[in-house]
């Protein structure tokens, strides 16, 4: 019982501790922190076991002892000065052998896991919670059960089975607790848990031996447990609020512009005539504004402008990976360059572009308008691809997840080749000659639009095509 009182008395005296710290360090200017975490878990619980040694010891059993290890698991997520939210769940045993009379004290809690995270940083998080859920014990006496069912070698006959005699019951459980995580790597942490189990409400599932009145099932007492958890903690900035806007006009020689871009947006407009063009030398208006969660994360941010001798090239630097900064791109083109854009993840929009033009997206959307190319190309992974008033000799876009949708003007003249490995294409208001193929949920739709001189490839890997008039 001394053991059990250190016990209590240390959950009593940690809750105390912690409230002092939530009442004492408050939220300031700080980004949110968020976290996320969860893993397995090894304990101990430290019920009552007095009423049950005395019942067991006079049935003739030998006692429990005064702990139960379990094992489970545990995961939650949350903010820091905030509310947390997850589950957690465990089962434990006890067990006593005097001769060949055996005793099988087991019990278990599981339920919902709310909590208050009172302090911490990037590195730690003290919170103060609760576990709201069910639990269950079981006590199982076996009053014969030979030491070794198969002792030496050599045939022994059929050995019974024992009999034992069981008492089941479940019950409704509240459980408080502090728990104290510290994030050992960047992905993995170590969350140690104390606190008190409180059966509320109980059920009897199993009534053993009616002749034989066991102790309450209802366990209750403190436990202790430590999680070796997956997950981590982060500052979490709402939008980017570090910016730089570069702003130039460029000069170059040749006839194509590059632009790369990991994140953001990209917007550009053809036809620049606000500089003197010459068979030698362009111009081109960039606008680029720089954003970033952090001053580091601009700090490593860079638009870098060069002038190849066949065109020009536009790139983002960046750190490797990096998901806190983006640049924004607003370029005024001339007329006749061959246009390639590269970007991560983000918006694409050209207008009024005339000359080759080919654009290659991993997430996001792109938007093509009022475009005379002899090649137009649109490579997008997932996202869609929406084409106006577009005139080529050879038009491709190629979504692997998406929708494609193309507006034509009414005397547009294609060979359209459509396909959907898994979705639907559709037809509008054009006048031409249309087949279709279905095989399964794939479609295959082969058109001409006038007098089909130009070539349109659509072609989604999971998604919807849609071709129509403008205005349509």
């Amino acid at each position: 019982m001394n053991r059990r009182r250190s016990f209590i008395v240390a959950v009593i005296v940690l809750m105390a501790l912690s409230w002092g710290v939530a009442a004492g360090e408050q939220p300031d200017d700080r980004p949110m922190v968020l976290f996320g975490m969860g893993g397995s878990l090894a304990g101990l619980f430290h019920p009552d076991l007095d009423e049950f040694d005395g019942f067991l010891s006079a049935n003739g059993y030998a006692p429990l002892g005064d702990i139960l290890y379990t094992t489970g698991g545990t995961g939650r997520a949350g903010v820091l000065h905030g509310p947390s939210i997850g589950g957690v769940g465990w089962t434990g045993f006890a067990s006593s052998r005097q001769g060949g009379r055996a005793a099988i004290l087991s019990a278990g809690l599981g339920g919902i896991q709310l909590g208050a995270v009172a302090g911490g940083d990037e590195r730690s998080l003290l919170t103060l919670g609760v576990v709201l859920g069910g639990g269950w014990s079981s006590l199982t006496l076996y009053e014969s059960l030979p030491e070794d069912p198969w002792p030496g070698w050599g045939c022994h006959g059929i050995v019974p089975e024992p009999t034992p005699i069981v008492f089941d019951r479940s019950f409704i459980v509240a459980a408080p607790h502090v728990s104290m995580h510290v994030q050992v790597l960047p992905w993995m942490g170590i969350d140690v848990q104390l606190g008190y189990v409180f059966p509320i409400l109980g059920f009897e599932l199993n009534a053993g031996d009616p002749s034989v009145a066991p102790p309450s099932l209802d366990l209750r007492g403190p436990f202790l447990s430590v999680a070796f958890t997956v997950g981590g903690i982060a500052e979490f900035i709402p939008g980017y609020p570090h910016s730089e806007t570069l702003e130039k006009t460029i000069d170059f020689s040749g006839d194509a512009i590059v632009l790369e871009n990991g994140a953001g947006s990209i917007t550009v407009v053809g036809g620049n005539g606000s500089a003197v063009q010459t068979a030698s030398l362009r111009a081109v208006s960039l606008v680029a504004v720089q954003r970033a969660k952090t001053e580091r994360a601009l700090g490593a941010l860079a638009v870098n402008v060069e002038n190849t001798g066949y065109g020009l090239r536009i790139r983002t630097d960046m750190e490797e990976g990096s998901l806190d900064a983006l640049v924004d791109y607003t370029l005024r083109i001339p007329a006749g360059v061959s246009l390639h854009v590269e970007q991560g993840a983000g918006e694409v929009s050209v207008t009024d572009h005339s000359g080759p033009l080919s654009i290659e997206l991993g997430v996001g959307e792109a938007r093509v308008e009022r475009i005379v190319s002899t090649q137009l190309s649109l490579d997008i992974g997932v996202g869609s691809a929406v084409l106006v008033d577009v005139e080529g000799k050879s038009v491709e876009v190629d979504v692997r997840t998406g929708a494609i949708a193309v507006a034509l003007q009414p005397d547009a003249s294609y060979t359209v080749h459509a396909a959907a490995e898994i979705g639907t294409i559709e037809i509008g208001s054009i006048t031409g000659d249309t087949s279709s193929q279905h095989r399964l949920a794939s479609q295959r739709v082969d058109a001409t639009i006038g007098a089909g001189a130009g070539r349109l490839t659509l072609e989604v890997g999971i998604g919807d095509i849609v071709v129509d008039r403008i205005g349509e």
